[in-house]
């Protein structure tokens, strides 16, 4: 099968572009063809200026990205695309695109940037659904992205528009929600059940014996508020030892407590290394079930996956 992965990369390396990455791999192992069309959030620093306010401006729809798409789809003809992250730099135009060219098209939902212009469900300190429970206009009124009134008003457009034109309910055959409380929040939203599918991230490499532990835990996951980070510095006091994957790792060393150590980003092989020898697994969460609002992480499957 000829599949073609269509991802935005962050500018900050997570779990969703590992899994990107991960999926690929699995996929070309058992015979597949995976071929991608993606871009990189890192390249808009090295635009010239011009450029990086011709790609803002197109983050609800860039014409140009889909012109691009229509050619590569026409030319490599995939059996199937899934797409996995589409802002800021390809838009929901890619949804357009694809439909026009016939091809079955599959969406990994990662976050809730279909719900969400910031894709978190998470604002200022706290819990937020304002946009699902009132309207796309609480996101520019709070300056959910970025901080920003402008950028914020850009993404809940594209959300929005994405919604009232049809683009997410009819030009997307399938998703993949990564927990039931994601698909609940698609079927409300107005996608019908049939076209969603729960399944979680997945890890391929098991261990077939517990490993010996150390008395230390270990923290994966991307260096930001929403990952309740505060809660974990504040008791790693008699922790040896606190692995971050995330380059933002400078300023959240202003609160890390000693004696714990922040290691800095990591290769997945470096990972294993450590959870094979960590005596518990870390993820503190600002909110909890029965509201379980982040998916399963890939990091707590890397976790499990080292125990039979």
């Amino acid at each position: 099968m000829r599949i073609l992965q269509i991802h935005n990369f962050y500018k900050v390396p997570g779990g969703e572009c590992g899994v990107v990455e991960a999926e690929r791999r699995l996929l070309e192992e058992h015979g597949n063809t995976v071929l991608q069309f993606a871009v990189d959030s890192r390249e808009i620093d090295s635009m010239p200026l011009l450029k990086q306010g011709l790609a803002f401006v197109q983050i609800p729809w860039n014409v140009g990205v889909a012109r691009r798409l229509v050619s590569f789809v026409h030319k490599h003809r995939p059996d199937v695309v899934h797409v996995h992250n589409v802002f800021p730099l390809l838009s929901p135009s890619v949804y357009h695109a694809l439909s026009r060219s016939g091809v079955s098209v599959v969406q990994t939902v990662h976050n809730y940037r279909f719900l969400c212009p910031n894709g978190l469900f998470y604002v200022k300190g706290k819990v937020c659904e304002a946009c699902q429970e009132q309207s796309y206009w609480a996101a520019v009124k709070n300056c959910c992205v970025h901080e920003s009134m402008i950028t914020s008003a850009l993404y809940a457009s594209a959300v929005a528009w994405g919604w009232r034109s049809g683009t997410f309910s009819s030009c997307i055959d399938r998703y993949i929600a990564l927990n039931s409380f994601s698909f609940g929040k698609l079927v409300a939203a107005g996608v019908p059940k049939d076209k969603v599918r729960v399944c979680g991230n997945f890890v391929s490499n098991f261990s077939e014996a517990p490993p010996a532990k150390q008395p230390y835990a270990l923290y994966l996951g991307r260096l930001s508020a929403e990952k309740g980070l505060k809660t974990l510095l504040a008791a790693a006091g008699s922790v040896p030892d606190c692995l971050s994957s995330s380059q933002e790792l400078d300023r959240w060393k202003l609160i890390c407590v000693e004696p714990s150590a922040c290691l800095g980003w990591s290769t997945l092989s470096s990972l294993g290394m450590l959870q094979e020898r960590q005596s518990d697994v870390s993820l503190p969460k600002p909110y909890a079930p029965p509201h379980p609002r982040n998916a399963m992480k890939t990091s707590l499957s890397r976790w499990w996956s080292h125990w039979p």
